[in-house]
């Protein structure tokens, strides 16, 4: 995989460990261009934190180097405003959330694929038909 949209949930994955992030980790291993709305590192460093404080499986430390990590990640992000319609427009056809939906917008746009480890999103996208093409279950990220 060449270039691909990654949302937050697989950022994560790169730093804190859970299911599937030795999947996610073949991304960085692959040398894949990664590409994100620009509300990606908001979206994971949040998760980092909550990690640390509401599930006290970080300490405040561990939490900061991991948010570190990210900030320091290859991203090219993508402004907002560029996506924000067509985004909003998934939302309203998915029912589902702008911040998902940006990810697959800017999929979209590049015709790339979206990788992703919202299995609710994945599913509800995939559910729907139009866009399969696009998506990417983490775990589905081919080796080598």
């Amino acid at each position: 995989m060449k270039r691909a949209v990654v949302d937050a949930n697989v950022a994560v994955k790169w730093v804190v460990e859970e299911a599937f992030s030795d999947a996610a980790e073949r991304l960085l291993t692959m040398g894949t261009a990664l590409h994100a709305p620009a509300h990606w590192l908001a979206e994971a460093t949040n998760t980092v934190v909550a990690y640390c404080v509401s599930k006290r499986l970080l300490t405040a430390e561990d939490a900061r180097e991991k948010a570190a990590f990210l900030m320091d990640m290859p991203f090219q992000e993508h402004k907002l405003p560029e996506l924000g319609r067509s985004a909003a427009d998934l939302a309203l056809e998915l029912d589902a959330t702008v911040y998902d939906t940006l990810y697959l917008a800017l999929a979209i746009e590049m015709n790339i694929p979206f990788v992703t480890a919202d299995r609710t999103f994945y599913n509800a996208v995939t559910a729907h038909g139009r866009w399969n093409s696009h998506m990417c279950w983490v775990a589905d990220i081919p080796e080598g």
